[in-house]
């Protein structure tokens, strides 16, 4: 079921999210030939998030390591592409 408290941190990450995706399309405006950094600063803020609920002793679901993991690869990637 879904509290007042669950529901205020929902849309708490979802005004940051939306402010987060704006920030890296005006980093990418700003200086698009630096799309590696940018990708790889905004990929690495979920695999902290995913490391942090860790450490919190929350049990995380089998997807979120699997999107914690992708995210590796992909800045692992991008990287390599460089």
């Amino acid at each position: 079921s879904i509290t007042k408290e669950s529901y205020i941190l929902v849309m708490f990450a979802g005004m940051a999210s939306i402010c987060a995706s704006l920030l890296l399309l005006n980093a990418y405006k700003l200086a698009p030939n630096k799309l590696s950094e940018i990708m790889i600063t905004m990929g690495f803020s979920m695999v902290i998030v995913a490391l942090i609920e860790h450490l919190r002793g929350n049990k995380m679901e089998p997807h979120q390591w699997l999107g914690a993991l992708i995210s590796i690869l992909g800045i692992s990637l991008v990287h390599l592409k460089k």
